[in-house]
């Protein structure tokens, strides 16, 4: 009798050891402590909204899709955008406002006033089409004499011409505060050329293009202007009348008093406004003492990836309320995890339960 019960108690814990493991493979939320549990996991990565999200927005925005180009989302319409990796993420920005006009369309001379008859345009594309004269198209602003700092943003169509090297003019009345910008479009690399006042510039890649943006502030004059030359010289950062050749422009954009450029915001004959995008989820800060949100997100201000946690203290209103940020991954846990150290938030970590 007593070696069958342990026969018995030996197939018994055979049996019921794998059922075990698996239920803690695939139990990811079960915490280690029993006082947190991840109860939810959204991975935008997916293309696509997680149970109880609501974006609105009142206007139609662009983004940069999985093909490297610019869409435009309808309203209300979220975007999972691909700015900053070759997966998607959500983008939620803020309103902004761009007063470069006709900026799908070169050919509207009396806003791109072209170079003398050194200028061929159409839509999309600027031509230098000689080697007597500097091909370019210039749009003048009549603005406030105030102290601003003005982002002027443009994408370019990257390409491996060597040839020739466009150019990207900014310049305050009176040149009190100007740069001048070369970029390699096969390289993105790119020269100062002229610089003077408060001014900076940037060069990303983003999809089918780089991104130029330059900065600059207003010194109390009442104009600027912006100027993009397809090809300034032959030589990066040299200029050479003797340069000729096409580039490919897309939403040449200006934001004023901002500290940062947003994503491309399409006008015509008027200065155009992206409505602010609200997220929310109706599942968040349900719990009786307050659910814990951790968010892994990329600032569309420095490019960089963070997570965060909100709700930490146990609050019971949402207290997460992102703008300008592309959403890669949220986590919910059903209770606020006192515990979680610095170093397991960074990790995506509460209490021993894992975001991943």
């Amino acid at each position: 009798m007593l070696k069958r019960l342990l026969i018995a108690a030996l197939a018994g814990a055979l049996i019921g050891a794998p059922v075990r493991a698996q239920l803690l493979m695939t139990g990811a939320g079960q915490p280690t402590n029993g006082s947190s549990q991840l109860i939810a996991q959204t991975n935008y990565a997916l293309g696509s909204l997680g149970s109880g999200d609501t974006l609105t927005r009142s206007t139609s925005a662009n983004y940069i899709d999985s093909s490297g180009g610019i869409s435009t989302a309808a309203i209300n319409v979220p975007r999972f955008d691909y700015t900053f990796s070759s997966t998607p993420g959500l983008l939620v920005e803020g309103s902004r406002t761009n007063i470069a006009l006709y900026n799908q369309d070169f050919t509207q001379s009396a806003i791109w006033v072209p170079g003398a008859s050194y200028t061929s345009t159409t839509t999309s594309t600027i031509t230098d089409t000689s080697a007597s004269g500097y091909g370019a198209t210039t749009q003048t602003f009549i603005t406030l004499a105030d102290t601003y700092e003005r982002y002027f943003s443009v994408y370019i169509l990257k390409d491996t011409n060597q040839t020739r090297f466009p150019e990207f003019q900014t310049n305050i009345n009176g040149g009190s505060a100007t740069n001048i910008t070369d970029v390699n479009t096969q390289t993105g690399a790119y020269v100062i050329r002229t610089s003077a006042g408060t001014n900076s510039v940037a060069v990303s890649s983003v999809g089918n293009y780089w991104k130029i943006t330059q900065t600059i502030v207003n010194t109390s004059q009442l104009g600027f202007t912006y100027a993009l030359l397809p090809a300034a010289g032959t030589t990066i950062g040299v200029i050479s009348i003797a340069a000729t050749g096409t580039a490919t422009f897309a939403c040449p954009q200006i934001e004023v008093n901002v500290s940062f450029a947003s994503s491309c915001v399409f006008t015509t004959s008027t200065s155009a406004i992206r409505a602010a995008d609200t997220f929310s989820n109706s599942n968040w800060y349900n719990g009786s003492t307050g659910n814990y949100l951790m968010v892994e997100s990329i600032s569309e201000a420095t490019g960089t990836m963070s997570r965060a946690s909100y709700c930490a203290s146990g609050c019971t209103g949402t207290s997460f309320s992102p703008s300008f940020i592309t959403i890669t991954r949220i986590c919910q846990f059903n209770a606020t995890p006192a515990g979680a150290t610095a170093a397991q938030t960074a990790a995506g970590q509460a209490n021993g339960t894992v975001c991943s």
